[in-house]
């Protein structure tokens, strides 16, 4: 009798382990948002690495956010942009990443609505200082990481003092 009783209090010890465990795993990996040590206030992605958050720009009413992302794992490599929209500053949706880790994305073209038009913006993802090679074209680049200054008010959003 007693081996009978302590049989079913390690099934229902067993099984009481189990109930509590996979629950919280699983709304874990839906991205919840409600793990233990998550921050609740600022940005994070859903899984992985980001870091630096800059790029904010609001557009038709919607904030637009870049930064750093790894894809593919919770370290620093993989380097692509990742992308999130927000419509008040504080509740996010992650999005696709913008720009993605390749050798083919070692440079892109892409436009950047400015007040009165639209201005072409060239993103250059690595340093070099064999212009040659990069800019066959006669193009301009900017390498990320740098300070751009607008001293001729291109953009149009006000001339600098």
């Amino acid at each position: 009798m007693k081996k009978i009783l302590t049989s079913w209090i390690a099934a229902l010890l067993i099984l009481g382990i189990i109930g509590s465990v996979f629950p919280a795993q699983a709304k874990a990996a839906a991205g919840s948002y409600q793990e233990p040590y998550r921050n609740q206030y600022h940005y994070s992605a859903k899984q992985n690495w980001l870091n630096d958050p800059n790029g904010l720009i609001k557009y038709d009413g919607v904030y637009h956010m870049f930064y750093q992302y790894n894809p593919q794992g919770n370290e620093w490599g993989n380097m692509s942009w990742g992308h999130a929209t927000s419509t008040d500053l504080v509740h996010w949706k992650e999005q696709d990443v913008a720009i993605p880790e390749s050798d083919e994305n070692a440079w892109v073209d892409f436009w950047m609505k400015t007040k009165d038009d639209a201005k072409p913006v060239h993103y250059l993802g690595r340093p070099t200082t064999n212009w040659d090679v990069w800019n066959p074209n006669g193009k301009r680049y900017i390498f990320s990481g740098s300070v751009i200054l607008d001293k001729d008010n291109v953009a149009g959003f006000g001339k600098i003092h």
